[in-house]
């Protein structure tokens, strides 16, 4: 039988799974009302589980350029491209209303491009410019000479930025969601064999729930204590509980989908669920990339020309919304997959290399 948790080439399904667990968790964040609890709930974790786990499958080869290239191709090229999409729908909206400047085109642009602003019509590709520049120090200080106390020194510094976050008045870019990203990837990667020897190893028994259970109602009384969370807007409320709100959410998310990848091990109807969270884990950077299109802009455009611009004080309309943008994201995912793998540095062969 094979090993659970484990593909053939040694992958772990359940990160994938718990990728899939995240970006679907991001999509209904891009939904759901702005302070209600559940996106309290999410928003205290979902980024730090993306970064975190970054850095859990984060290496770095003996050769420095081709490592550089790599992250290059993989997540500057996928962001360039959906940030000039982002250009061009500014263009032909100006166009549109007759006022178009194209000076003002060029310095957003350049803005855009080296991460001094933020696209406004795909906001959730920051987080690949964010990843981009942590892999670019990390793969520069691991190959250099005393990497562990670079990271250590860095480590502290960037967590007490996020301490000092509202005494400083500094010119926002994408750099500030990164350095308060920083710890979170780092974290991953130094303890990436407590994490791989957890998941394949921690027995699933009465224990195994209790903690589950005791976890998630620390992590909801500390999402009512903090404010909500958006490291994109540099906002993470009380520092103390940002930090054990996304460290709880971080572990509560490992053992929910530790839990659907045994028990989909050994019932039918559980392995149709896992099957659908390892594919949205396996595909979770196209669906980052695109679905913020639906969610924030063609859903709301449809719902207000059906006089329903309130739908997001409607717990029912969201859900629904959610069902039709997973259900859209599947197609895009096998598009991409198919025809558009090479925008993300990856070959055909990946395809093989992941089912």
């Amino acid at each position: 039988m094979k090993q659970i948790g484990m593909h053939n080439d040694d992958r772990i399904d359940t990160i994938d799974i718990i990728k899939g667990f995240g970006i679907l968790l991001v999509i209904f964040g891009h939904i759901n009302t702005e302070g209600q609890l559940s996106r309290f709930f999410i928003y205290s974790f979902h980024m730090p589980l993306f970064f975190f786990f970054s850095g859990v499958v984060a290496h770095s080869s003996d050769n420095l350029m081709k490592d550089l290239i790599k992250s290059f191709r993989s997540l500057y090229i996928p962001f360039a491209f959906f940030t000039f999409i982002d250009i061009l729908i500014l263009a032909i909206k100006s166009f549109y209303h007759h006022d178009i400047d194209f000076l003002y085109l060029i310095k957003y642009s350049f803005r855009l491009l080296t991460g001094l602003s933020t696209p406004y019509f795909n906001v959730p590709i920051w987080f690949l410019f964010s990843l981009f520049t942590i892999r670019i120090l990390f793969h520069l200080i691991c190959h250099g000479q005393h990497s562990i106390l670079l990271f250590s020194i860095i480590f502290v510094l960037c967590v007490a930025y996020s301490f000092l976050l509202y005494r400083f008045s500094i010119p926002y870019s994408l750099f500030l969601p990164t350095v308060i990203s920083f710890p979170f990837f780092i974290l991953g990667w130094f303890y990436k064999n407590v994490v791989f020897q957890f998941i394949k190893n921690v027995p699933v028994n009465f224990l195994f729930y209790l903690g589950i259970g005791i976890v998630f109602l620390l992590l909801i009384t500390g999402c009512k204590l903090n404010s909500t969370i958006n490291i994109h807007g540099c906002t993470v409320g009380n520092s103390s509980l940002f930090y054990i709100n996304s460290f709880l959410g971080i572990f509560f998310t490992i053992c929910i989908c530790k839990i659907i990848d045994v028990w989909g091990m050994k019932n039918h109807i559980m392995n149709y669920i896992r099957m659908i969270f390892l594919f949205f884990g396996k595909n979770s950077v196209y669906i980052l990339v695109t679905h913020y299109y639906l969610t924030r802009h063609i859903f709301p455009f449809i719902l207000a020309k059906l006089g329903l611009s309130n739908y997001l004080y409607s717990i029912s309309v969201e859900l629904i919304l959610f069902f039709f943008t997973v259900l859209i994201m599947v197609p895009i995912c096998i598009f991409f997959r198919k025809h558009l793998l090479f925008l993300f540095g990856k070959s055909t062969m990946s395809i093989y290399k992941n089912r």
